[in-house]
């Protein structure tokens, strides 16, 4: 088989033979950056909510020898594990918002390649970018079980995007704190520490603000420094916070804002002897070698002018 849709056609047909009562479509679901991914949702008379079980990897795995009969089982072992977890938090979560606005969240996307994808989920435009909406579903995890915010949700709460806005902003440095770091220091701390060189000594400086750490490099000329949050999740979205660039301008002076992915941005004094050219060619090398199609935010910079307190982009 040399078609995915074909695969899961195949899929479908051997997981209706195991699962009785249970009425199973296949359908594709737009992620970020428009990459769309193809899931069996596996829906049960009686069961409110139906799992989406995603097929592409195992698509893969068959390409690569693994058999049908095996990649069916494993639909199924997903599915019986889905129906073992308890749904009903899920559902309270979601029906009423009193229950689910302390735990929204913003995130941050590039506008122009998700327009599709936000013809149906709530959104606030900020340049290329745009600020969507999630619900972190599991305090026990770092924000890997998540919920977009979409249209029909927002229509069943009966709200509307500014009181979203309001309320995700509000809880997202609370529930993931902004963090501003030297660049070196970012890299010392993912590398062992016998193999850190010499070069990493630095005379940091740490500001704490509510909701907001920074760190500043006190010997170096050439700052280079990355913004994110706590889990170095969706922490692009920590740029847009209020008063975090006025406080960053306040260290730094006017900075350009370099967007290294959806997780993290990079910001530099724009005093620095760097070109802008300079400074887009690593951002798109960057998107081009080292990130996943999905994690990619932008191919622009931005500027942030202290004086103006305004934030545009610079595409060329």
């Amino acid at each position: 088989m040399n078609d995915i849709h074909e695969f899961a056609c195949t899929l479908k047909s051997g997981v209706e033979e195991i699962l009785s009562g249970c009425t199973i479509s296949i359908n594709d679901v737009r992620k970020n950056n428009g990459l769309v991914r193809t899931g069996l949702t596996i829906a049960k008379e009686g069961n409110e909510i139906a799992p989406t079980i995603y097929v592409d990897d195992m698509y893969m795995m068959y390409q690569r020898g693994t058999s049908e009969s095996l990649l069916i089982r494993k639909v199924v072992d997903i599915y019986e594990e889905s129906r073992i977890n308890d749904t009903a938090p899920i559902l309270n979560t979601l029906l009423e918002f009193d229950n689910a606005k302390d735990k929204l969240f913003i995130k941050l996307i590039n506008e122009e390649k998700n327009r599709r994808l936000l013809k149906d989920i709530p959104h606030r435009i900020v340049q290329d970018l745009a600020i969507v909406y999630l619900v972190h579903m599991d305090v026990s995890t770092e924000f890997s079980s998540t919920v977009t915010v979409t249209n029909t949700l927002l229509k069943t709460w009966d709200i509307d995007e500014k009181t979203l806005y309001t309320q995700a902003v509000l809880n997202t440095p609370r529930l993931n704190c902004t963090e501003m770091c030297p660049m070196q220091e970012f890299i010392k701390e993912h590398i062992p520490a016998e193999q850190t060189p010499d070069t990493f000594a630095m005379d940091v400086t740490e500001y704490n603000f509510d909701g907001f750490t920074i760190k500043i490099d006190n010997g170096n000329d050439m700052q280079l420094y990355i913004v994110t949050n706590k889990s170095k999740i969706f922490g692009a979205a920590s740029l847009l916070l209020p008063h975090v660039m006025e406080k960053i301008g306040e260290f730094l002076g006017s900075f350009y804002v370099l967007p290294s992915s959806i997780h993290e941005v990079l910001v530099i004094p724009a005093s620095s002897a760097m070109e802008t050219s300079e400074l887009i060619g690593m951002v798109r090398q960057i998107n081009e070698t080292e990130l996943l199609p999905e994690e990619v935010l932008s191919d622009n910079i931005y500027l942030y002018d202290k004086d103006e307190k305004t934030f545009s982009v610079i595409t060329e």
